[in-house]
């Protein structure tokens, strides 16, 4: 509903991708999301019944957000992959 974040759920963005696969699809995107949400909830919940194995999905999504995070901070594969920059570092 708010214009600076509309954009966020209507534009089907590919990983490692730079351009929208698709464009103004609200109804994909919040179906995408709805998707997103109830398939990570019910994979942690399968797999934590399972003798605490969740703890290895656990890892392997905290080593993807690190590696983001490193991204996100090196200026030059932030700018290749559009990541968002820091204002100041952007000048």
């Amino acid at each position: 509903m708010t214009p600076s974040t509309g954009k966020l759920v209507s534009e089907i963005m590919v990983p490692f991708y730079k351009h929208p696969v698709a464009v103004n699809a609200g109804l994909l995107g919040v179906l995408i999301v709805v998707l997103a949400i109830v398939g990570s909830s019910n994979a942690v919940n399968l797999t934590d019944g399972l003798d605490g194995l969740a703890i290895g999905c656990t890892l392997i999504v905290g080593f993807v957000f690190l590696v983001f995070t490193y991204v996100a901070g090196n200026f030059r594969a932030a700018v290749y992959l559009q990541f968002r920059t820091c204002p100041a570092r952007a000048s």
